[in-house]
This record gives C-alpha cells, structure tokens and sequence, in this order.
C-alpha cells in the first residue's frame, strides 16, 4: 500500500514521518516516484501474510503519533520525550 501526504501540506514531509516511523522500529520508506512523476513522494508499507490486527493498531497509533509529533513548530518538537525501538 502507498500513499502521499496530501498536496500544499507544509508542515513536515513524508522522509520526515518514514524517519519517525523508523525511531519506533516500522519500516516505511518515502521515495519519489520515477521520472515524469517526481515530484510525487509516497510511503510504502508492504503487508505480509501473519500481519495481524494488533500490529495493524499499533502501527496506526505510531502513525497518528509521529502526525501529530512532526505537526507541532519545530522548537517544540525537541521538548518531547522520545523513545526508540529496541530489536531486543
């Protein structure tokens, strides 16, 4: 499944959120689409069989969080308690 963040949206972009989105352990990688088109970047997630609905959750939680984390002015953002995934 891809998808943009939607046209004249200035607040942060889709690397930022793909970064994100990486601290807390998902892969979902922004890039832009092939010549003719590239100025149009789009998050990728692969869903694999045994993907469950639980993670389905928990990855939209992270989602919604790093939105509303990358929404707020940018010296504010240093103010927040960040964690990280531990593959552990």
């Amino acid at each position: 499944m891809a998808w943009k963040i939607r046209d004249g949206f200035d607040a942060f972009d889709a690397f930022e959120l793909s970064d994100h989105l990486r601290e807390r352990g998902w892969q979902v990688p922004a890039y832009r689409l092939p010549p003719n088109t590239q100025e149009t970047v789009v998050l990728r997630i692969v869903v694999r069989n045994g993907f469950s609905h639980d993670l389905a959750d928990l990855l939209l939680a992270d989602i919604d969080a790093g939105i509303a984390h990358l929404s707020l002015p940018p010296r504010d953002r240093k103010t927040m308690h960040r964690t990280s995934y531990s593959h552990t």
